[in-house]
């Protein structure tokens, strides 16, 4: 394993022109021809970098230089970024490097393979990982569907990546039972990102935005995927990397969902900048999007302009996107953190041209970064010293007064209800420049060459609309069923909040759970949570509640929205107890702890 200091992370990131190195199962003619003319250079590379590393670093003083290229440990995930401080921990004998075959136990310790001294221990921890194929096989309790769902040993686990054009990878469905997803078995430098790619491009297929392959294709796939794995990790095989080309799986991800793969501006920033998860974040919204309702004759088709929703933006990318931007005269609608965003953006782009963007807020709140410490989880009803504290902060550094967007909703109704937004850098700035159009509004209509705000005779000209006002959740869980009756059990009425038991299992549809409802500062940390449980739950870890019980807790949790986030309750945020509500979630596994003990 190839062993990095924390200062050379960088080594982590992912360009475009890297997997260009590197042969992928049904690739083209073109690409093929262009891995084979660059695999010196791949090998130049490799070397290059190992031998910077053992010049930076004392991996050969520790003998820890590892047996296999630099560029097989990338592509097998075969390499891990050191601790700070790591080696001065070695340099003081806090920490004793050695690297044996092989070891053995004796009643004072350990002994390793061609070292005649013991070492001597009271605690013996194995970091050596976890079985996945055996946890995949238990599943089930159906010896031969144990044998299709993780194959031989002597080839990878056959999970689809559906391959249409050239590389593919999902190593999700396994083709013989295309019922069941697996999420999370392949590696790459960074698990979650990978894990979430694949979960949206799950998502667009079960709401039907595109079909799977026949089983022989999806297996001639598998084949070649398996060819390919034991080219680039020959005895690391089994542990499904896809880390040496995450940027053409993203690519054909986007492709099925409909988004454009090219998230760089320009095509030198497509090969040589790095790609990470922030490249893909405009993914994360989709759904069915919120427009607001107007007259008929005062409706976006009265405006000769183009209306779309910030969703449709995100599809684009970044280099589609600027080119459809520039130029434009350009009203945001909504004040949230996606509106900023979009707002800025477009701002940036027009910045030369002197073109305004105007951000229309309909939806106003606070724009200070939140806090989250144990004292917000507590069981306090009133703070109103402290919000009217934080307000008055809020007034006198930030020119909000001056721009008439001063929130109609106090701060700690703002912190509970996730009404709250980070400006984009140099936001102010921008305003003060007139690149950006502050406007305050509560209701507006369209005509021919822009819009008109209720209360103001002059209308706003514009050449593009985008409304970033977000999704409707309500509908999207209520289109999971065709049945009526279940469509009203999932998402109630709407004089109460959706009833979720923890904001993920509806009392009266055990077998359904739902994950990335309820809002809070962090929804990506909050679903992690969420799955974590999830999964202790799929394993028996624990058994949910009578629906007596369950029914109860949701009911308080709908007193308690609505105190709080009075006409928001709707909105499902745990913003403000966050700490408090992982406790509840994490106390099963205590519960389940003390038990065992």
């Amino acid at each position: 394993m190839h062993i990095i200091d924390h200062q050379l992370v960088y080594i982590y990131l992912k360009f475009a022109f890297e997997e260009l190195l590197f042969h992928k199962p049904g690739e083209g003619i073109m690409l093929s021809l262009l891995a084979t003319l660059l695999s010196p250079l791949r090998w130049v590379i490799s070397k290059f970098v190992e031998s910077y590393i053992k010049k930076i670093t004392p991996i050969r003083k520790y003998g820890l230089i590892p047996y296999h290229s630099f560029f097989h440990a990338m592509s097998s995930v075969l390499f891990a970024v050191l601790p700070e401080n790591f080696y001065e921990r070695v340099k003081n004998e806090s920490i004793i490097l050695r690297i044996p075959k092989s070891i053995e136990f004796y009643k004072h310790g350990i002994t390793l393979e061609g070292h005649s001294v013991p070492i001597k221990a009271d605690l013996v921890i194995f970091g050596t990982g976890f079985k996945g194929d055996e946890k995949l096989r238990s599943i089930f309790k159906s010896h031969s569907l144990h044998s299709i769902v993780t194959g031989s040993l002597e080839n990878i686990v056959p999970l689809y990546k559906y391959n249409y054009l050239y590389i593919h990878d999902r190593e999700c469905i396994h083709p013989r039972i295309p019922q069941m997803v697996v999420i999370g078995y392949s590696e790459s430098a960074s698990n979650l990102y990978t894990s979430e790619m694949k979960a949206m491009c799950l998502s667009h297929f079960l709401e039907g935005g595109f079909q799977l392959p026949s089983i022989k294709l999806m297996e001639k796939d598998v084949k070649e995927w398996d060819k390919y794995m034991k080219e680039y990790n020959p005895e690391h095989y089994r542990r499904s990397s896809i880390a040496a080309n995450q940027i053409c799986t993203n690519d054909q991800l986007c492709k099925d969902m409909g988004y454009n793969p090219k998230r760089k501006k320009g095509f030198i920033s497509e090969l040589f900048m790095p790609y990470g998860p922030n490249d893909y974040i405009g993914l994360r919204l989709s759904g069915l999007p919120k427009i607001p309702s107007f007259y008929e004759n005062k409706c976006p088709e009265a405006f000769n302009g183009k209306v779309i929703h910030s969703m449709d933006i995100a599809r684009m990318g970044s280099s589609v996107a600027t080119k459809f931007v520039q130029g434009k005269h350009i009203i945001v609608i909504d004040f949230l953190k996606w509106a900023l965003d979009v707002a800025a953006e477009c701002a940036e782009t027009n910045a030369k041209r002197r073109n305004r963007v105007s951000l229309l807020a309909t939806l106003l709140s606070p724009l200070v970064k939140a806090f989250s410490t144990y004292f917000n989880s507590c069981k306090l009803h009133r703070y109103n010293i402290i919000s009217n504290f934080v307000e008055s902060y809020i007034k006198k550094t930030t020119p909000i007064k001056k721009y008439g967007i001063v929130p109609n909703c106090n701060f700690f109704q703002a912190m509970s209800s996730s009404l709250f937004s980070l400006l984009p850098e140099n936001f102010y700035e921008k305003a003060k420049n007139e690149n950006v159009l502050l406007k305050n509004s509560k209701s507006f209509e369209f005509y021919k060459d822009g819009i008109i705000l209720e209360g103001e005779s002059v209308p706003i000209k514009a050449d593009l609309v985008i409304f970033s006002t977000g999704f409707k959740g309500d509908e999207k869980l209520q289109n999971i069923f065709q049945s009526a009756s279940l469509q009203k059990i999932l998402t109630s009425s709407l004089e109460n909040i959706v009833p979720l038991y923890r904001e993920c299992i509806n009392p009266r549809i055990p077998q359904l759970a739902i994950i990335g409802y309820s809002e809070s500062s962090s929804n990506l940390y909050t679903s992690e949570i969420r799955v974590m449980w999830l999964a202790h739950l799929l394993e028996s870890g624990f058994k949910l509640r009578s629906i007596k019980l369950m029914e109860e807790d949701v009911k308080k949790w709908d007193k308690y929205m609505k105190e709080d986030n009075h006409e928001y309750y709707r909105r499902s945020s745990i913003r403000i107890i966050h700490i408090w509500h992982n406790d509840q979630l994490c106390r099963v596994w205590v519960i389940i702890l003390r038990e065992k003990k």
